[in-house]
């Protein structure tokens, strides 16, 4: 029998194979993201091989006795393995056959095509291959529940970031279940992550109109001056989320409403639209040429943020958490607020409701 050997390959996270050809069998193969693990691996086999044989490859202590309860059930029925093993492959998922990189590839290129929004893509994205980089699986098939649940509770992580992690698998799995890549659903036994409820952040009234005011007075050394009011003014008093800003265009800007039509609806897909209301509407008309995203957008967004004395206090959302708040305060409907927002009513009332006061919406709302 020919010995086990070490190939580079073109895989983009497993580039070295160990190979091995076993007369009337099918080629051993394994793939492994260093060299030296390759080769520890092949070592490790070509003992095993010149000891035990191609049943010491092929054949371990839970293999034969896998055989043997196979034989058990087959043999009433006259059916051998290899009977029974045509018969699964005809009637079995692809997922023996698709690589792992190539399923993710052709399902972010299906929901890109579907027009989801490009931050969902990314994040799903990230998850995904952040898993197969740590795990290495090649085909669908070598996913198991096992490892899934050992990467999703590794240590360190928060649980946000695993119950973030859970639902974009379950996101692809799904995928590939519909496909035919699969016919098993690898979370099934694996509970979600639970994250404890907790209170939404909001910006008090006086640090809001503080964040205003910064916003406006800003003037960074070669630009203009207030170059981030209206984007401040949008999330503080119309609860846009940053991709429906960066997707927002003037003519989307009318006179009394914001017309908002891309970004993460949650599900909704047809445009919704936010009333411009009092303290919008003045900064609107007194900042006309600023743009909505400028260059170096981050860097001067922290700027601001500084400037209004609002670092550690400043979260993701805050802004848009802020109005929504108010906004339910000021006119207690939460199924108008849910059109406004891009939200279902269940969202608003269970994180919204009585968080903040009508006194303290109608001091949020003053124009300054």
């Amino acid at each position: 029998m020919a010995s086990a050997r070490v190939y580079r390959i073109s895989h983009p996270r497993t580039p070295f194979q160990v190979y091995l050809a076993v007369p009337g069998r099918k080629p051993y193969r394994k793939h492994f993201k260093t060299e030296e693990a390759a080769k520890a691996h092949c070592r490790d086999l070509n003992r095993k091989v010149s000891k035990e044989g191609a049943e010491g490859v092929y054949f371990g202590e839970l293999a034969r006795s896998e055989y043997a309860a196979a034989m058990r059930i087959l043999e009433p029925h006259g059916v051998g393995i290899a009977e029974a093993a045509k018969f699964f492959d005809a009637h079995h998922a692809l997922g023996s056959k698709v690589e792992c990189v190539d399923a993710l590839e052709e399902f972010l290129q299906e929901k890109h095509d579907a027009n989801r929004s490009r931050r969902t893509i990314e994040n799903i994205s990230y998850r995904v291959r952040a898993f197969l980089d740590t795990v290495c699986p090649v085909f669908l098939t070598d996913i198991t529940r096992v490892n899934l649940r050992e990467y999703i509770y590794r240590k360190g992580v928060k649980p946000q970031t695993r119950l973030n992690d859970y639902r974009a698998f379950q996101n692809w799995f799904n995928w590939c279940r519909k496909r035919g890549y699969l016919t098993t659903d690898l979370l099934d036994g694996l509970d979600s992550p639970v994250v404890e409820g907790r209170r939404v952040a909001v910006l008090t009234p006086e640090q809001a109109h503080a964040l205003m005011k910064a916003a406006i007075e800003y003037e960074p050394e070669g630009r203009t001056k207030g170059i981030l009011a209206r984007n401040i003014a949008i999330r503080l008093y119309a609860g846009l989320r940053s991709s429906e800003l960066q997707a927002l265009r003037e003519e989307d800007i009318l006179p009394d409403i914001i017309r908002v039509g891309a970004g993460k609806l949650r599900g909704r897909r047809a445009v919704r639209v936010v009333p411009i209301l009092p303290p919008l509407r003045a900064v609107l008309d007194s900042h006309p040429n600023v743009p909505l995203w400028p260059s170096n957008y981050q860097k001067l967004f922290k700027e601001v943020i500084k400037l209004a004395d609002l670092r550690g206090i400043y979260s993701q959302d805050i802004c848009r958490h802020s109005w929504i708040s108010y906004r339910l305060a000021q006119i207690k409907d939460e199924n108008q607020i849910a059109r406004e927002a891009g939200n279902s009513p269940d969202v608003i009332y269970r994180h919204y409701w009585q968080l903040s006061t009508a006194d303290e919406a109608t001091l949020y709302f003053q124009s300054k």
